[in-house]
């Protein structure tokens, strides 16, 4: 189990169990790829049983599906909030571009996995 993952308390919120669930579907994404995550692997590494993975999920299709709807509002909430703080037009897309530029570097490889493994719909 993942060391982080064991410092937490046993009993966690339905909403902090889920956003669990999913940081560790992107923990795995990012070491090992999409092709990975499967209910049994995300299961184990978050040290929990898998009929809980699928009392949030109904199988790795809506967990992949759920991962790329939150990742895409935090980069949005993110970029949006850059540009809203930019003080004229042209500084608005000089933070535009370098918020797109971060995503790419940041999370560009988690999106196309996302995507080759049919995350988005």
């Amino acid at each position: 189990m993942n060391a982080a993952l064991s410092a937490r308390p046993d009993r966690l919120q339905k909403s902090d169990r889920r956003d669990l669930l999913l940081d560790v579907a992107a923990q795995i994404i990012a070491a090992d790829g999409a092709d990975a995550v499967s209910m049994e692997a995300v299961a184990e590494s978050a040290g929990v049983s898998r009929a809980l993975v699928y009392k949030h999920f109904a199988n790795r299709g809506e967990l992949l599906e759920t991962l790329y709807a939150r990742e895409s509002a935090a980069l949005h909430h993110e970029i949006s909030a850059a540009v809203a703080e930019a003080s004229s037009l042209e500084d608005m897309f000089r933070a535009l571009v370098r918020g797109s530029l971060h995503a790419q570097q940041s999370r560009g490889a988690t999106f196309a996995a996302l995507r080759a493994a049919g995350g988005r719909t």
